[in-house]
């Protein structure tokens, strides 16, 4: 900006021709993508389509890979433009939707865990979940903080609830799924005779 006013405004820069003939500024990436790939138009990307738009961007996922994905990223088995953009703007977005198989069964776990406490099955856990679920992560030893610290440490949009995805961020975050698989690849412990 230049004295209160845009640059383009200072030198009076024409408006960009849309198509369709609107003017108006271009449209961020990930919307393109998201409605090139939200054929049905609900607004949402299901798995269908997800599939689709990362195979064509160069990546095949496994069937459980991307049935994973759409349930990292989205809610309810589909991902809205929100929790797409978020997804789109992160330098790795491919990287953390690719897992071995080891990694593949903790998400699923944490998810099953994730899915005994949502009780309307809305991806979103609140109000009468949300203790029962810090405790529940407090006895498998999955975190020690009280519960106003773990809310303020895994809601990170502050809403007061928790998305399947800030649950597992917070699992990615904390390394409990990479403490989990380095375990497992120690294998069993040596026993003493």
């Amino acid at each position: 900006e230049y004295m209160g006013t845009s640059l383009m405004a200072a030198k009076k820069v024409p408006a960009i021709p849309m198509m369709g003939g609107m003017t108006g500024p271009p449209k961020p990436l990930s919307r393109i993508m998201f409605d090139k790939f939200d054929k049905d138009g609900s607004g949402a990307i299901d798995v269908n389509e997800f599939t689709s738009l990362v195979y064509d961007l160069g990546y095949f996922l496994s069937e459980s890979e991307v049935q994973m994905a759409v349930q990292t990223i989205g809610k309810a088995g589909s991902v809205d433009y929100n929790d797409f953009k978020n997804w789109w703007s992160t330098n790795d977005r491919f990287g953390s939707l690719s897992l071995d198989d080891e990694a593949l069964e903790l998400r699923r776990q944490a998810t099953v865990v994730f899915q005994q406490f949502d009780a309307d099955r809305s991806g979103v856990l609140e109000g009468d979940e949300l203790a029962p679920f810090h405790a529940e992560l407090v006895a498998k030893g999955l975190t020690s903080l009280d519960f106003e610290r773990f809310m303020d440490d895994i809601d990170l949009d502050r809403s007061r609830t928790i998305g399947m995805n800030e649950y597992i961020q917070f699992l990615v975050k904390t390394n409990t799924l990479r403490i989990k698989t380095f375990i497992a690849e120690l294998g069993p412990a040596p026993t003493s005779s």
